[in-house]
């Protein structure tokens, strides 16, 4: 498990899609098995869409307009905000949460992601995102935006209302685009899967437990 610093947060919540660290104390653990198959992952979910709506929370997950999480390293830093906005993906009316990175001081991206949250489960779902990718001030490209419903793109699991040990599922699935799967084929941005391994952890060096963390571990997927 790697040391917990301001730097190693701030690089795991960037990986792991930093609107995932919403209210959450996340501890990064070892890779999952690179052997797990295609099966072993969740990769649909028969969810009621009357049941999903843009405003609430779990335990992990805050999804209320208002809501700010910024983290900083030096000059680079990640600001996430719960904007009082939705947009309509895939016939649900979604909240629109913003991301702002900035590296060496510069602004290099902005994403507008689209989650909704099912009112019986508290399970949180992720219908894509759009992206300006932006250099010297100007926008140079949308790399890694996708919407459910368009292109053979389907939402996925951000993070359950209630995780259990050794869930696996995908938090994105759009295929040439963005996919936690254990493989894909030529995609141009993959996101990495999530297991999750226990719902407390202890602070490396630290008798300290934390009684409110999701240990979660994540499997870079095999090209090919």
């Amino acid at each position: 498990m790697a040391p917990i610093t301001a730097k190693n947060a701030f690089n795991l919540c960037t990986r792991l899609v930093g609107v995932a660290c919403i209210g959450l104390a996340v501890l990064s653990s070892a890779p999952a098995a690179k052997n797990a198959s295609r099966q072993d992952w969740r990769e649909s979910f028969p969810v009621k869409k009357t049941d999903l709506t843009h405003t609430g929370r779990n335990t992990y997950f805050i999804l209320e307009p208002g809501f700010r999480l910024q983290l900083k390293h030096g000059n680079d830093a990640l600001t996430i905000t719960v904007l009082n906005e939705t947009k309509l993906v895939d016939g649900v009316t979604t909240r629109i949460v913003e991301e702002r990175e900035i590296k060496d001081g510069q602004l290099v991206e902005v994403s507008r992601n689209y989650f909704a949250i099912d009112r019986t489960t508290r399970d949180v779902y992720y219908f894509g995102e759009d992206v300006d990718m932006y250099e010297n001030g100007k926008v140079i490209g949308h790399e890694g935006a996708w919407l459910s419903g368009v292109n053979g793109a389907r939402f996925g699991l951000m993070i359950p209302g209630k995780p259990a040990g050794g869930d696996r599922y995908y938090q994105e699935n759009a295929p040439g685009i963005a996919r936690t799967a254990p493989r894909s084929s030529v995609p141009q941005r993959i996101s990495r899967p999530l297991r999750v391994i226990s719902r407390t952890a202890c602070i490396p060096g630290s008798r300290a437990r934390l009684s409110k963390a999701l240990r979660i571990s994540g499997t870079r997927p095999t090209l090919g």
